[in-house]
Parts: structure tokens; C-alpha cells; sequence
């Protein structure tokens, strides 16, 4: 690797670790290690340098104000947008009805309903501030702890969002959804079925603003630069105007980045491209791995955060891929072969090793993979460069004649592409890693001069499961979902049951792959409301399922549906449940499944239910070691009759961070603390995960920006018997 990728390698590596460091130490750690690469020429001591100067970006940053409550903010918007979010640079702030604070570093908006400003935009802001928190199961990329990178602090929900001075922005003319997300990564107009087309062939990063977009923008700006000149005949790239095209090329490409919003993949470009035309004009050779490393640089120095996310993985990992696979799979395309037959070939090579360097990112941000993408890819990527790509240009930026003709060429390539991808819409894979797996695939991809050894670690890392090693024990893990529900539990056998999913999009399904668990012998939906069961439609369309157990049918049509698309058992068997003991139609929390965990009861799962069911129960209950208590610590349920039959050694509870229900309720935790039983929750602690074998009960929590705590050990109300099978 180039001394420039060795650079930046270590620099966004020391931007990723965040380590709390004085600036003056980094300083002078990056200084030393600058002096021993100077002395020995080891690549290692670059490295070290740039390690050592990103965490010097990342110290140097101010911290963001610590906001909470309603609030008023004025500040310039930062960084890039991300669905309705974006980064704000605050000026002053004040609590609403207090007085205006002088105030420095970031924070994150969620601008809701209203038009997020470009980056640059002065706007002033009225919201409620709150802490920054990432809800689900362990093993995803931790977003509060790459907000933290950029020393933010707080998240402001606003409630009204406006631009200062005015939005100069002339008016928007219409143009086909495609050809805007095209130029501009606008992905509101697109048409929902083409859009879950290009998702489902690996082709949706061609919406992302990419190189292409910050050339053809350059190029542009040259035309017009040589139109001006009136020197169209004359001027010659080598010729004396040569700088003055070259500046042209970097004033196109950094005024569309941030035309843009500076998202990560133009940013990468730009600074590429800002590198190589300044190294070409000293007259150097530019090396791709320099020209990469500058480009990461750039962008931590502009959003330390960035390093940490999706966009950045996705970016760099495909060009790495380029580099590395790229070169490895094109020397091996025969020299002998025709133009016609080695042109194609190299570009397959080219889609294919752009595919293999985002795989750990798609791996463990998206788990989904399109098993003909590199064949969609092959099509989609020279159509999109040279047809959709230049008229989504004259559609949006030529005159109005220009402009009708693209857009009409433009919806005609655009239903060319349609039909071509829709040859190769398959289903998806699903592979699943955490940040260790990611850590072997990435390690995997840079083994390209060695294909069965990545072939190798890529297997181990994808279909190893993380659990395999786990001792004989009964487990339990309650996942963190917000304010909803959901419970694995995985018994000393290796039967593995989901009691619930959580509210949609509440990552359970993500997380159970993570965790190595592909299949599940037994999914309960206790009852239909969509806190508890808004997540199990993912987790029955994607997973392996033997059996779904319900109560009826209110609200579980389409779990009902899904569970038997793919064969799985739909079972309504009283046998099975502590209540109910009678067929009922879900739609009452009271008609919720109670479950019982082994006999004697070591975990007793109350759903929804009132302390009128729990009192109807009290004949079939006795001792029970954990309570997973009802209605997610509702004060209509887990009354003191349940607490004085079960006398749980630890009381687990479900719920929201500060939600609108109250929950848990202070009386219900009056009553647990009057019995001496511990509680745990969910919003406070994070997701739990509990064990117990031969030597009794123990605990850990997980929380995002924080890790996992140490093992705790419960202690007993009463002698425990054997871990049930």
C-alpha cells in the first residue's frame, strides 16, 4: 500500500476509537510517529501518525451543548442529511421562555415534516431536546457512539424548523423521481416498486451522488469555463489554459458536492479528484491507494462521525474493491481474448470486486444481499453513467428545450433499465454479522492475492454461529425495543422460542442474525397489538420458523399469513399457555398469552394482562424464580396477590424510554420494592440477558455508547432446583 493509504488508514482509524485524549498528547504522538517514519521509512509509523492525528481531530472538536426540554436554537446546518436528520453547528440557544446562551459544537435535528436546509443554511430551530439514544438488540453499528466522535450531546426533535434569510433556491422544476435522486440522492420521488426493484438487485447505490455525478459536474464547469473563453478550437488539456481548466474542474466539483449536502460518496470523489489534479499538476504519478487515503481524510476531518457510517463503509469499500479485487480478478482476463469479449469481461470484474468490498459493510449494516446484483450491475452502472446520468443533468440544470428532450430520453431509459433489472429481481440473501464478523469479512477482502483463504473467513464469518460454544443453560434475552416488547429464550437443549418482536422496525429480526440464530422452533404472539407483534412479520418472512403460536387471530392475519407462506405450524393450543384456557379473538390486553418456563416455573412471562387475570391465575401459579412483569409495568397490573404467589427473585420490565404511558408506574414499582424484589428495565438498563445453570441466575445489559456491563449474580428467595430442559 502507498504511503498515503497507509495515512489515512491510521487516520480513520483514530477518528473510529474516539480515545478521550488530551490534543497536546495526540500532537505529539503524531509528531514522534512522523519522526520514526522519517528515520526508518516503515509503513507502521504512518500509520501510527495518522492514528494518532485522527484522534487529535476528534479531541480538538468543542463539545456540543447538553439540551434537554423544550428549547430554542439558532445555528448552520453541517453535515449531509440523512432521511429528515442533519448535524447543526449551534450559535445561541435558550430554553424556551428563558434567556439566549452563547453555545458551541453540534447538534442533531430531526427536522420531522419540514424541509431539511442545505448544509451552510443558517436556521433557527424550536424543539424538545432529549438524549441521544439507539433502541435493539446488541451487535449493530452503535449510532450514539459515532454521534459522540463528533461530541454530540443531544438530539432535538423539533417542532418548527426555519430557514434564516430566506430560501434563495430557485423553484423546482418537475422532473422524473430517477433522474433527480440521480444528480441529487433525492430518493422522494422515486417510484416505491422501482426503488425496491434496484434494492432487491443490488443497484440502489447508483441513487447515491457518486463519482460520476462530481465528473460530469466538473466537466461542466470546464465546457462553460472554454465557452466563456470563446477558445474552443484552440485551448488543448495540455496547453497554458490547462490550470485554468483545472481550477474550473475543481470549482464544478466542489460546488456540486455542496449543492449536494456533502454526502460522503461526493465527498470522496471531490477530495479525490482535488488530490489527483494537484498532484498532476507538480507532474506526479498519483498512486490509487494516495488518492483514497487523502479522500478519508477529508471527510473525517469534515464529520469525524462519518467514519462510523453506512454511506462511508459502503463508498470507500467499493473503490477499495476496485483496488484490491479489481486488479487481482483483471490480470487474470486473458490478454489474447478480442476487444469485444475482454471489454465486458472487465467490466463483470469491475462489478464484481466493487461487490466484494462492500460486503462487510452490507453484511452487518444491511444484511441483504442481491444474489444476481452483479449481473444487474453489469447493465445498470454503464446505463445509468452514460444514458440516465447526463439527462438527469440537462433535466435539471438546461434550458427548457434541453431540458424536455432529457426528460423525455430519461423516461425512456429509465423503463429500459426497469425491464433489464427486473430479469435479475430475485430474493435477497441474508447474511448477518456483528462488529467481529465485520472485522474477519474486511480482513477476508484484503486477502485478494489469497482467494480460498478469503473464500475461507468470509464462510467462517457469515455461517459460523456466535452461540454455537454456548454451555448447556437456560437463557434469556430481553431486547431492548423502545416501548414494546420482545423475549428470546433458548433452553439448555437449544430450542430457541421469541415471545414477541417489538413495535415494526425494531431490529429483532437483525439482531437474532447477529446473535447466529437463523431458525426458531417456536415464535408466541401473545396478543395483536402492534408493540408486540409489529416486528414479528420480519422475523416470520425472513427466518426459519417451526411453529407460531397464537390465541386467536385479531390482529395476527398477516404473521398468520407469513408463518404459513413458508410452512411453519400455526398452533392455538390452550395446553400451551397458562392463560388463555379458551379460544378467543385477541383484541384486550387481559386476552394476552401468559407463559410459563419450566416446572417448577423459573420465568413467568405476563403479556399485557390485568391484575384481574393475574388474580383468576392464582390457583395455577406458584414460586417462580423471574417475573417478566405485565403491561410493561402498568399499575393495573402486577398486583400484590401475583407478587405474594410468585415471590420472584428479579422482576424484568419492557419499556420505553420516557414514554407517554407513564410506564412502569410508581405504584407498581412501590409494590416490587415492598417485597424486596430487584427490578430490571429496559429503558434504563438496555436489552438483558440473563443465564442460568447449575449455579444459579446471573445478568449483563447492553447499551448503545456504552458496551456491555459485567455479569451480576441474582441472588435466591429460596433454594433452585435443576435448569430445566
Amino acid at each position: 500500500m502507498a504511503r498515503g493509504g497507509w495515512l489515512g488508514a491510521g487516520f480513520v482509524l483514530g477518528t473510529a476509537l474516539g480515545l478521550p485524549v488530551e490534543p497536546a498528547l495526540a500532537l505529539a504522538a503524531g509528531l514522534v510517529a512522523l519522526a520514526g517514519w522519517l528515520v526508518g521509512r516503515r509503513a507502521a509509523w504512518l500509520a501510527l501518525a495518522g492514528a494518532a492525528l485522527g484522534a487529535l481531530a476528534v479531541a480538538g472538536m468543542p463539545a456540543g451543548p447538553r439540551l434537554r426540554g423544550p428549547v430554542a436554537l439558532v445555528g448552520v446546518v453541517i453535515s449531509s442529511p440523512v432521511g429528515d436528520v442533519a448535524d447543526v453547528a449551534v450559535s445561541r440557544w435558550r430554553p424556551v421562555g428563558g434567556a439566549w446562551q452563547e453555545a458551541l459544537g453540534r447538534v442533531r435535528v430531526d427536522f420531522g415534516d419540514a424541509r431539511v436546509p442545505v448544509p451552510g443554511a443558517e436556521v433557527a430551530v424550536m424543539g424538545e431536546g432529549v438524549e441521544l439514544r439507539q433502541h435493539g438488540p446488541p451487535g449493530s453499528p452503535d449510532l450514539v457512539r459515532a454521534a459522540r466522535l463528533s461530541r454530540l450531546r443531544t438530539v432535538v426533535e423539533a417542532w418548527d424548523a426555519r430557514r434564516l434569510g430566506g430560501d434563495p433556491a430557485p423553484p423546482r422544476r418537475v422532473v422524473p423521481g430517477l433522474l433527480r435522486a440521480i444528480v441529487l440522492g433525492d430518493r422522494s420521488d422515486v417510484d416505491p416498486e422501482l426503488l425496491q426493484l434496484m434494492r432487491d438487485t443490488g443497484t440502489a447505490h447508483l441513487l447515491a451522488v457518486s463519482g460520476s455525478n462530481v465528473g460530469l459536474a466538473a466537466l461542466i464547469a470546464v465546457v462553460a469555463v472554454r465557452a466563456l473563453l470563446g477558445l474552443y478550437a484552440q485551448l488543448r488539456p495540455e496547453g497554458a489554459s490547462g490550470p485554468w481548466l483545472m481550477a474550473a474542474a475543481l470549482v464544478g466539483a466542489i460546488g456540486f458536492t455542496w449543492l449536494v449536502g456533502l454526502p460522503t460518496s461526493a465527498q470522496r470523489a471531490m477530495v479525490g479528484a482535488s488530490f489527483v489534479a494537484v498532484a498532476a499538476a507538480s507532474g506526479r504519478r498519483v498512486e490509487p491507494y494516495d488518492a483514497i487515503g487523502a479522500a478519508a481524510i477529508g471527510v473525517a476531518l469534515v464529520d469525524p462521525s462519518a467514519v462510523t457510517q453506512a454511506s462511508f463503509h459502503l463508498s470507500f469499500g467499493a473503490v477499495l474493491g476496485l483496488a484490491t479485487w479489481g486488479r487481482t480478478l483483471d490480470a487474470r482476463v486473458p490478454a489474447t481474448w478480442p476487444g469485444w469479449l475482454r471489454e465486458p469481461a472487465r467490466l463483470l470484474v469491475a462489478s464484481t470486486a466493487a461487490t466484494l468490498g462492500t460486503l462487510p459493510a452490507s453484511a452487518w449494516w444491511f444484511q441483504s444481499i442481491a444474489p444476481l446484483g452483479v449481473l444487474a450491475n453489469l447493465f445498470a452502472v454503464p446505463w445509468t453513467t452514460f444514458v440516465l446520468t447526463p439527462c438527469a443533468f440537462g433535466a435539471l440544470l438546461g434550458p427548457d428545450l434541453v431540458a424536455g428532450v432529457a426528460i423525455a430520453i430519461g423516461e425512456w431509459g429509465t423503463g429500459v433499465q426497469q425491464w433489464v433489472l427486473g430479469w435479475c429481481a430475485v430474493p435477497p440473501w441474508h447474511p448477518a454479522v456483528g462488529p467481529a464478523g465485520a472485522v474477519v469479512l474486511v480482513v477476508a477482502m484484503a486477502c485478494h492475492q489469497r482467494p480460498a483463504l478469503a473464500a475461507l473467513l468470509t464462510a467462517a464469518a457469515l455461517y459460523l454461529p456466535t452461540d454455537l460454544l454456548a454451555p448447556p443453560a437456560l437463557r434469556v434475552v430481553l431486547f431492548d425495543v423502545g416501548q414494546g416488547a420482545s423475549t428470546l429464550i433458548v433452553h439448555p437443549d437449544g430450542a430457541r422460542w421469541l415471545i414477541d418482536g417489538g413495535p415494526p422496525r425494531s431490529g429483532v429480526t437483525d439482531g437474532l442474525r447477529r446473535m447466529g440464530v437463523r431458525h426458531l422452533h417456536r415464535v408466541i404472539a401473545t396478543h395483536g397489538d402492534l408493540d408486540h407483534v409489529g416486528g414479528l412479520e420480519r422475523v416470520l418472512g425472513e427466518l426459519s420458523v417451526d411453529e407460531l403460536h397464537v390465541a386467536g387471530t385479531d390482529g395476527l392475519e398477516t404473521a398468520i399469513m407469513l408463518a404459513e407462506a413458508q410452512g411453519a405450524r400455526v398452533i392455538d393450543d390452550p395446553a400451551l399457555r397458562l392463560h388463555p384456557v379458551i379460544d378467543v379473538a385477541p383484541g384486550r390486553n387481559e386476552d394476552g398469552i401468559v407463559l410459563q418456563v419450566g416446572d417448577p416455573c423459573q420465568v413467568l412471562l405476563m403479556a399485557d394482562v390485568s391484575t384481574e387475570v393475574e388474580e383468576e391465575l392464582l390457583p395455577r401459579l406458584g414460586p417462580c424464580e423471574l417475573l417478566q412483569v405485565g403491561h410493561h409495568g402498568s399499575r393495573t397490573s402486577t398486583g400484590d396477590a401475583l407478587l405474594g404467589m410468585v415471590e420472584p427473585d428479579l422482576a424484568l420490565v419492557p419499556v420505553g424510554e420516557a414514554n407517554m404511558y407513564g410506564h412502569p408506574s410508581p405504584d407498581t414499582l412501590a409494590r416490587l420494592a415492598a417485597r424486596e424484589v430487584p427490578v430490571l428495565r429496559t429503558d434504563v438498563h438496555g436489552t438483558l440477558e440473563l443465564v442460568r445453570d447449575a449455579a444459579g441466575w446471573r445478568w449483563r445489559a447492553h447499551r448503545y455508547g456504552e458496551g456491555w456491563t459485567g455479569w451480576t449474580t441474582v441472588e435466591p428467595r429460596r433454594r433452585w432446583g435443576p435448569v430445566s430442559p
